[in-house]
């Protein structure tokens, strides 16, 4: 597997971004992203990269893109104190978009999650967890 393209945006997004914005601000976008993930984790990637990777880039990528439709914005540095703002709209389009980039958002973050668990030795933290247990019940049984 390999990083999310365009088109991926696209299909995850649906027929209201299939042409809007033009391909190289998605692109921006994501090169943004797969930097920032490339920092976070400090690796590379550069065989394949992991589905929860796949997923945090491209959840993070579709809310450059939302961002980018609310605020006009076509950087990929979207300012956090537009989105405060435009939390106060009566607008259902755009309260619907927010709720759509919070759930976008918690989603990125649980891949990432799971993605830092799956690189911590599962087995050596149950066995740290059982010598624990083991080393209580030893105290236990010795205590008068």
């Amino acid at each position: 597997m390999s990083f999310p393209t365009v088109n991926d945006v696209r299909e995850k997004l649906g027929d209201a971004y299939s042409t809007d914005p033009a391909d190289p601000i998605i692109q921006s976008f994501l090169d943004r992203r797969i930097a920032q993930i490339k920092e976070l984790t400090g690796r590379d990637f550069t065989g394949s990269v992991p589905e929860t990777i796949f997923l945090w880039v491209l959840n993070y990528t579709c809310i450059d893109v939302l961002v980018n439709d609310l605020t006009g914005n076509d950087s990929a540095d979207a300012l956090d104190y537009e989105i405060g703002e435009l939390r106060e709209s009566k607008d259902e389009n755009v309260k619907l978009k927010l709720t759509v980039i919070e759930t976008l958002k918690e989603a990125a973050d649980l891949s990432l999650k799971q993605y830092f668990m799956q690189q911590r030795n599962y087995y050596d933290y149950v066995s740290e967890v059982d010598e624990e247990y083991q080393r209580s019940l030893i105290f236990r049984r010795s205590s008068p």
